[in-house]
């Protein structure tokens, strides 16, 4: 996906703004005086970029940039309430589209006259041209799937505005030299400089004022398109973070909508005073060419633009007849799913549900993902999210459906368009439904249950406590919250953890016994109960160095380790005693129990820092083999018969175990810095790499698998906001505009999904489905680095380790560091493929 700019922003969001709303602008004057309207132009401006200023607040406080949406938002807030939701987007896009068929009823016969056409002419009735438009245009291009083919309809509307305040502007400077340009009206009513029966200060009457003001609100939605416009957006060098990118789009568009409220308002209400009219372009004279070339610009431009009004309405309406034919069974599986996360241990917490920036990022770094025809936005670009987080939901849409819906949208808006004739009827309309729930009442209401302090510890500023609070809406204030980030807030946490950072964990093959490697000298075995979390220690031996690594052997019954102190030792559970069993030259960085050759023969592979891989039989001192690396062994893992070893200088040496003494193939990894964790997968015809530039490759074995299947994506980055990694110092941007990019510890393959995750060094792991190119899950921010990661052997349990990571040396080593270890109770919902329901 191509990264949005500010500039590209900022066109798209003044387009949503800037519609039929603008001619309007002098008949909100006429019903509030010229001051006090005015003064609502700009109030409504305020209350509009605010609720903006909410959104994309929102966004960073949950984490969600790359699939937020209105949706995603209920399913953490309100899930019952997502169908009102998706009704007030159905009813604002509803109500923009008959209000554009009726702004082509209201041009088109005033064309005509410029024309010279005769009144009696059917081409002078406005039914006629809104069934001509209906048929010719606006249907044929509704039923399109793809809107790509409209993408020049944002300069046509450039244009059109530009045109329109000109029209406005030199219309009133020619009354005020004395030039006739008035409507058929006499022009005696009309006192050229300024118009006479003018309201200069108001309100006139709180009836006028509340019956207008939707229309003022009508006018400065955009809201719906907001969220769109932060999904695609990325840290910039130049432009900065993402929040600082979004607020300057704010600003620019609008500025610039406020501007040219005000001099349509202000001028078109000084050339006609109080009889001006809902519609300002057709009261300008028929035989004037520049009156005739704004009315067809503007004609244009609603036609055009119907289309996208329909293809979110679409999409909200089939949510809505989603959830109420499911709306029963949706409950129940709520209801089943909230029961089974309290008897997880999982209940209700406090904290927010944190998908972090870095993996919004990486959502939209993987490459040309297409969406399927069945998942419908609420708008375009905007995914469904359910209530546990993923993304998409998926809602069916057969072609019939597409078809049935579609004409529905646009037999019903040609009814409607026929029988009402005032613009400003439309607009208050639409203004009081779904324009106020949209651009007020969500973002006060999704600003006061998400935004809650980004770190452990820490308290929301003045500035945010004002967002948090001056943004909620009262009205919405009836229902209790779902507490959001509850994930990991009831996880099980592993008693007696190492007194020191924590290297490595891995999980039995054959029992729920977790096997841990820390820099405190020692290997610790615990002993988990699946169905509880209720876990002891087991057992526990030492080496003579911090322990960088511990695996289990294939029965389950032994624990092999290496560390810095050079030695191989593996440790029978059942005897209770270790032996070591071979020794390196230098630390031993990874270990691992693999079966060789066709016999399938057991041994013990360490990789060393001393830049050899060697084979232990585990009955004598001396290697079976030894197989020179090009660098030093940096990380390793196995699968089967596949063995890959990643190695200093970004080196990848690849084995198969059918022929151990050999390098099948040495390659260099596809990403640019140093290479700290691999991953083979379970079907052991690949392997994921992690680095320390917070990105991740999907590689295979075979050239054509690569080929088709390979490639990377950014994770575990955050755009520079200056604070402190999970409260603590890890590392800072030293500016705004810089982006963070955290090495990637760990990934972890499910064993029974195939899919993984990824943990760094920002303190968050994700879940990932490398076949579908998918982020499944995004978790809080914990507050330390996440160093190691492993799933059960059912994959029922998923643990994580927080320790130092020694990155920034000993100085970094604080004392209140955080070190411990949890297990997270996995859920289907959370780390199954989406299309193996």
């Amino acid at each position: 996906m191509v990264r949005a700019t500010i500039k590209s922003g900022t066109i798209n969001i003044l387009n949503t703004i800037i519609g039929a709303g603008i001619l309007t602008m002098p008949y909100g004057l006429r019903a509030n005086g010229l001051l006090f309207g005015s003064i609502l132009i700009l109030w409504s401006a305020c209350a509009s970029a605010f609720g903006l200023y909410l959104q994309n607040k929102v966004a960073r406080y949950t984490g969600q940039r790359g699939s937020v949406s209105y949706f995603s938002l209920a399913q953490v807030t309100y899930p019952k309430l997502s169908i009102v939701f998706d009704s007030a987007i159905s009813i604002k896009c509803f109500g923009v589209g008959v209000s554009y068929l009726v702004v082509i009823g209201d041009l088109m016969p005033k064309i005509m006259e410029t024309l010279e056409v005769h009144s009696d002419s059917i081409f002078m009735n406005r039914k006629f041209w809104i069934s001509a438009f209906m048929v010719c245009i606006v249907a044929p291009l509704s039923y399109l799937k793809k809107l790509s083919s409209l993408k020049y309809t944002s300069i046509m509307a450039l244009f059109s505005v530009g045109y329109l305040i000109f029209l406005v502007v030199s219309s009133y400077l020619e009354i005020a030299a004395g030039i006739e340009k008035a409507h058929d009206v006499d022009v005696a009513k009309f006192h050229p400089f300024p118009a006479n029966h003018m309201d200069w200060y108001g309100p006139l009457s709180w009836k006028q004022t509340l019956s207008s003001f939707p229309m003022f609100v009508f006018a400065y939605t955009c809201h719906q398109n907001m969220f769109a416009i932060i999904n695609e957006l990325q840290p910039d060098e130049k432009d900065g973070s993402q929040t600082r990118q979004s607020n300057l789009i704010i600003r620019n568009s609008i500025l610039t909508a406020l501007a040219s409220y005000l001099i349509v308002a202000i001028f078109g209400y000084l050339t006609y005073g109080n009889e001006v009219e809902p519609n300002i372009i057709a009261m300008y004279p028929r035989d004037s060419f520049s009156t005739l070339i704004g009315r067809l610009c503007i004609v244009v431009m609603v036609s055009l633009s119907f289309p996208l009004q329909c293809h979110p309405c679409r999409g909200s309406i089939n949510h809505v007849i989603h959830f109420i034919s499911q709306g029963v069974e949706s409950a129940k599986l709520r209801h089943l799913h909230k029961r089974n996360r309290l008897l997880n241990g999982d209940g209700v917490g406090s904290g927010y549900s944190s998908t972090a920036a870095s993996d919004a990022e990486s959502v939209s770094s993987f490459n040309d993902l297409t969406a399927v025809s069945s998942i419908i936005s609420t708008t375009p670009m905007e995914g469904a999210r359910d209530t546990a987080g993923h993304a998409p939901i998926i809602v069916p849409m057969s072609t019939r459906k597409f078809y049935i819906i579609t004409t529905a949208i646009v037999v019903l808006s040609y009814v409607v368009a026929l029988s009402v004739t005032s613009l400003a009827t439309v607009l208050a309309f639409v203004g009081s439904t779904g324009s106020t729930s949209i651009s007020f009442i969500l973002p006060g209401l999704f600003g006061y249950l998400l935004m809650k302090p980004l770190h452990p510890g820490a308290n929301l500023s003045p500035l945010e406590k004002f967002c948090k609070y001056g943004g909620f809406s009262p009205s919405t204030s009836s229902t209790s919250s779902t507490a959001t980030g509850q994930e990991l807030v009831n996880d099980i946490l592993v008693n007696n953890p190492p007194e020191d950072s924590i290297e490595d964990i891995s999980f039995s093959p054959q029992q729920d016994l977790l096997a841990v490697a820390s820099w405190d000298k020692k290997v610790r075995i615990y002993e988990i109960d699946p169905n509880t979390g209720n876990n002891q220690g087991k057992a526990l031996y030492e080496h003579n160095a911090p322990v960088f690594s511990a695996r289990w052997s294939t029965d389950g019954t032994k624990v092999v380790s290496g560390g810095a102190d050079n030695q191989v030792k593996i440790f029978d559970l059942a005897t209770q005693q270790q032996q070591q069993i071979g020794q390196h030259d230098a630390p031993v960085r990874s270990v691992r129990y693999v079966e060789c050759g066709p016999t399938n023969t057991p041994v013990v592979a360490s990789g060393s820092w001393d830049k050899t891989l060697r084979y232990w039989d585990m009955r004598s001192p001396t290697p079976v083999s030894t197989i020179n690396l090009p660098e030093r062994c940096y990380c390793m893992d196995s699968s089967q018969k596949l063995l890959v070893v990643g190695c200093a200088d970004r080196h990848i040496t690849i084995i198969d175990l059918n022929n151990p003494q050999q390098i099948f193939k040495t390659t260099q990894s596809p990403l640019k810095w140093q290479t700290r964790t691999v991953a083979c997968y379970p079907q052991a015809n690949g392997f994921a790499v992690g680095s320390i530039e917070g990105r991740c490759a999907i590689q295979y074995i075979t050239e054509a698998e690569q080929k088709k299947f390979g490639f990377s994506f950014k994770c575990h980055r955050k755009s520079g906001t200056g604070s402190n990694t999970g409260g603590l110092s890890r590392t800072t941007a030293t500016s705004s505009n810089e982006s963070q990019a955290y090495p990637v510890n760990a990934i972890s393959f499910h064993p029974v999904y195939g899919t993984f995750s990824t943990a760094g060094s920002d303190g968050t792991f994700c879940f990932w489905d490398k076949d579908a190119k998918q982020r499944l899950k995004s978790f809080p921010e914990l507050p330390g680095t996440v160093l190691s990661t492993a799933f059960n052997k059912t994959g029922s349990i998923f643990a994580y380790a927080v320790s130092y990571d020694w990155s920034l040396g000993y100085q970094g080593n604080r004392p209140d560091y955080p070190t411990f270890i949890k297990l997270h109770p996995t859920k289907d919902v959370e780390i199954k493929q989406k299309n193996k329901r």
